[in-house]
């Protein structure tokens, strides 16, 4: 019986499309992406080779099974509801599409390993319209993930450095140099100004007459970075104040946007001018230094005789550096007026001079009427009878270098208050960064041990608790040591306004509560209310908590008093603990930098807080003082003068 020719025309599209279907199955089997069908309840219908072989498994161990439940999902709680309320979503015609974390075997290590895979999840609609199946496919993305993840940590590091690095830093855009990225310290060279968004002269319109502007456009359109060292700038700390002059070590450089093109420039500066100043005040110094010596200022000076005949001949400026008469026996000289310790030595140098015939130097101190002393430099030549060689006299000049020395002094407390503040600032930034890093190796080796069911969620609040504690640790330290800085350069910026003292007070003791409760410190309050001072609040709370905190390190387990009384002009506040108190002689050195009364293994801390809260306090015309005796705790006392209208 023959067939009929749309018989056979049917027969051979089926054959065609089997092939297809066929060839399409071949395909998606060799793919290197996973693909897979599962019904419209989340029953796994068919799926490729690599989906399979990634979970080391056969075809036929997963068909038949929830999708949600199979080893790629089962070991990872998240991501298998992920993929659930994926599904579900797709059985109501729904489509999906994001990444998630998937398991995988490793030949490496036995228990596999968690990697990352873009999924979508497609639903299938029958001719009837209802979802009859749905198709999974997905990437493996473990590659791309790991490179946003170092880009973004890259990022963190460049936008750390940017924000809190010490230099001032500012990203200009376009022809017109608009502000696109300012840090806190270029921020803070226009602290009335908000630079962000504004055109560079519009916004400083000081520059204009000055050089800056050209060497942006000649960097912007050259793409030749220029570098200024100790450059002038006159601009205004205030819109309407007056020119002041600053220096800057700076660098101007091109940024290109990603086709190459010329973006803006950045620049990198740091503010010198406390150098600048310092070295003109040398180099002033030393000028006029020169100028004396030209002038005869300095002292000369001849001695004649050996022994103790020796006999000392001075002229005007000797006699008035040394207190003596013009003509006086040396060794009398050197009992009554050089300082005692320094006898010995200008006799022996002396002596040792004129006994080998060389130059004589010598630097040693007088005695002055009011328990002080002065420096004097002295050198000389002994000079010899040509015939004889018998010694003739020895001549020389002197001149004061009380004030060379001051300043050696001054640079070597400098030296030693820098290795002070590095040997604290390095303990105490490492003793927070040990404890982030020994939590984290032991929640490492036990989640390594015992997997995520190890960390409940009451463990990984205490988990997330203790590095926050260490942050806020480490964030008080820079702090401290932002504003020591910006103390030393006068940039301790104030906001002045009405502020209810009272009220901030109470506010602040309420913010502390907690540590007030762990040190077991009960605070009772004697506290008027209304009482308004000229403040600027964020850097009069600093005072409070640098001084709650300090009773809390030092008299923890003790009550705490609170006392904030006003009278006709001022206010007193009083902070009493009951501690160990401390000894009269340690009173006012409490207040200076880097100063602890007991050793670091003790009490934590940099030892900057009473010294910044000092100057905060005298910035805001007010005193601060402490009352004590050993064993009789401590009480801090703050005088404020009351807020005046006008």
């Amino acid at each position: 019986m023959e067939s009929s020719p749309d018989l056979t025309k049917l027969l051979e599209e089926h054959t065609e499309l089997k092939n297809s279907f066929e060839a399409a199955q071949d395909l998606i089997g060799i793919a290197p992406a996973f693909f897979g069908y599962v019904s419209a309840d989340g029953h796994v219908l068919n799926l490729n080779n690599l989906a399979v072989r990634v979970i080391g498994a056969t075809r036929e161990q997963v068909i038949g099974k929830l999708f949600w439940e199979c080893p790629w999902w089962k070991p990872i709680p998240q991501s298998a509801q992920h993929i659930h309320d994926a599904v579900k979503k797709a059985s109501q015609g729904h489509f999906s599409k994001f990444d998630v974390e998937y398991w995988a075997k490793s030949d490496e290590k036995k228990e596999g390993q968690v990697r990352w895979v873009a999924i979508q999840i497609s639903p299938t609609v029958n001719s009837s319209g209802k979802v009859s199946r749905i198709a999974v496919t997905g990437i493996d993305v473990t590659d791309r993930k790991e490179v946003e993840a170092k880009l973004t940590f890259e990022r963190n590091q460049l936008e750390t450095l940017f924000q809190q690095s010490p230099a001032a830093m500012v990203l200009w855009t376009g022809p017109d140099f608009v502000f696109e990225k300012v840090n806190p310290q270029y921020q803070a060279i226009f602290p009335d100004r908000e630079l962000q968004g504004k055109p560079f002269l519009e916004i400083c319109p000081e520059f204009k007459d000055q050089p800056f502007h050209a060497l942006l456009t000649k960097v912007l359109e050259t793409g030749e970075t220029f570098i200024g060292r100790e450059i002038l700038a006159r601009l205004k700390d205030r819109q309407d104040g007056p020119l002041e002059d600053h220096y800057y070590d700076f660098t101007y450089m091109r940024v290109t946007d990603a086709n190459g093109r010329p973006y803006g420039v950045y620049d990198h500066a740091i503010d010198v001018t406390d150098r600048v100043l310092d070295r003109k005040r040398i180099e002033e110094s030393e000028e006029r230094l020169r100028l004396a010596l030209e002038g005869a200022r300095m002292g000369v000076w001849s001695i004649l005789g050996m022994g103790s005949t020796m006999t000392l001949i001075s002229d005007a400026r000797t006699q008035e550096l040394h207190g003596v008469s013009e003509m006086e026996n040396f060794d009398d000289v050197v009992v009554r007026r050089i300082y005692q310790e320094d006898q010995q030595t200008v006799k022996a140098t002396i002596n040792d001079s004129i006994a080998r015939g060389i130059p004589y130097a010598c630097e040693y101190r007088i005695e002055s009427g009011d328990d002080s002393f002065r420096w004097i430099h002295a050198r000389g030549e002994p000079k010899y009878d040509h015939k004889t060689k018998e010694f003739i006299s020895i001549s020389g000049v002197v001149f004061d270098i009380s004030d060379l020395k001051r300043t050696e002094s001054a640079l070597q407390k400098a030296v030693v208050a820098r290795d002070t503040f590095l040997g604290i600032a390095s303990h105490e930034l490492k003793t927070p960064l040990t404890s982030l890093k020994l939590q984290s190796q032991i929640n490492l080796r036990i989640l390594d041990e015992h997997g995520p069911s190890a960390f409940p969620q009451d463990r990984i609040r205490k988990v997330i608790e203790g590095p926050v504690t260490q942050i806020d640790r480490l964030s008080r330290l820079v702090d401290d040591m932002l504003d020591i800085s910006r103390i030393s350069s006068g940039r301790l910026s104030m906001t002045f306004e009405r502020v209810d003292l009272s009220k901030l007070v109470k506010d602040t003791f309420q913010r502390l509560s907690g540590q007030l409760e762990a040190a077991k410190c009960l605070v009772s309050y004697t506290i008027d209310s209304e009482v308004s001072v000229n403040a600027d609040q964020f850097r009069f709370e600093q005072v409070l908590t640098n001084l709650i905190t300090n009773a809390v390190k030092y008299a923890a387990g003790n009550p705490i008093e609170v006392s904030l009384k006003k009278n006709a002009q001022s206010t007193v506040l009083r902070i009493r603990d009951h501690g160990p108190g401390i000894p009269v002689d340690k009173l006012e050195r409490v207040f200076e930098r880097f100063e602890r009364l007991v050793s670091a293994s003790e009490v934590s801390g940099l030892g900057l807080g009473l010294y910044i809260s000092k100057e905060i306090v005298e910035a805001h015309k007010g005193e601060i003082h402490v009352e004590s005796a050993v064993e009789k705790g401590a009480e801090f006392v703050v005088t404020l003068p009351l807020y005046r209208e006008n």
